[in-house]
């Protein structure tokens, strides 16, 4: 799960491992296809490199009641 921090989205319950210890605190790739689309108001789902591996995302916008994104659900799948 991320929660918007600014303009960042930001981890803050995961099962991601980054260096032996959950990934909380990092961010989503301001760059990547999965923060575009959500950033419209879109879920994403496709390939992506997170934390060097490869996985296949599902990525569901939290909007507020007056529709601002500012949260995401994601669930994903490391491919091997």
């Amino acid at each position: 799960m991320f929660a918007k921090k600014g303009t960042n989205f930001v981890r803050v319950s995961t099962n991601v491992m980054k260096e032996g210890q959950r990934a909380v605190g990092s961010i989503l790739d301001p760059s990547g296809p999965a923060y575009a689309a959500v950033k419209q108001g879109n879920p994403f789902y496709g390939l992506v490199d997170i934390l060097a591996k490869h996985m296949t995302p599902g990525t569901e916008p939290i909007k507020s009641e007056s529709g601002e994104v500012i949260g995401i659900f994601y669930v994903g799948y490391i491919m091997e």
